[in-house]
């Protein structure tokens, strides 16, 4: 099975004149913690939206994938610093923690810039698989997420992953896990063990699996 893995690269170029001939890339290699390669990466580039010259959110192009020794190629790019680092997570890397990254400079002198990332910081991981209530198959495209309660975060992800979702938590927090798609009633993490501490809380590297069966909303009658 592909793992899931994104490498989001923040542009922030400079407004200048550049030659319509130039094209500059990212080359480098993501290392796992314990310094193997980090295979079968996604590559993304990330650039932030502006509205009436504010931030207004980020975009992710992804374009290419890391070879079997964590090898990878940006290319098509214009001069500018980018923010490069490298997410999984199906084993608990995420955008989150571990930003900001990498600095990296793509310019006139220098067109072709490599870097190597080691990831760090890896966090809990939450694998579902979401389905039909009535018929037993997979919905993929529902949104998981959640929201801490005792810390500052949140997060989701929308698309599965051979009819599994990977979402990744931060540790040491309790936080409420919700899942919805449009057309079912949406569905909210209960611990039956103990119902006045409906969350989650999971340790760094722990995973815990969700089998989440989504009741279909009724359709109201159109008869007279």
């Amino acid at each position: 099975m592909p793992v899931l893995v994104a490498i989001a690269v923040v542009f922030t170029a400079a407004k200048q004149e550049k030659p319509s001939s130039f094209e500059g890339a990212i080359t480098g290699v993501v290392l796992t913690e314990d310094g193997k390669p980090a295979s079968d990466f996604k590559v993304c580039l990330q650039t932030h939206l502006k509205q009436q010259g504010m931030e207004h959110g980020t975009f992710s192009d992804c374009r290419v994938t890391t070879n079997s020794a964590g090898q990878f190629t940006i290319e098509h790019l214009t001069p500018g610093v980018y923010a490069v680092l490298a997410v999984n997570n199906e084993e608990g890397y995420s955008i989150e923690n571990q930003s900001p990254g990498q600095s990296v400079t793509v310019s006139q002198e220098d067109p072709h810039p490599s870097v190597t990332m080691q990831l760090h910081g890896k966090e809990a991981v939450i694998v579902a698989t979401i389905t039909d209530k009535n018929t037993g198959k997979p919905l993929h495209d529902a949104n998981l997420q959640y929201t801490g309660i005792d810390c500052e975060a949140g997060g989701a992800v929308l698309r599965d992953v051979e009819g599994r979702y990977f979402l990744v938590i931060p540790t040491n927090c309790n936080v409420v896990v919700i899942a919805r798609i449009k057309g079912y009633r949406g569905w909210v993490y209960t611990n039956s063990a103990d119902p006045s501490a409906p969350f989650v809380r999971l340790q760094a590297g722990e995973r815990k699996v969700f089998d989440i069966q989504l009741e279909p909303i009724p359709q109201a009658s159109t008869r007279p």
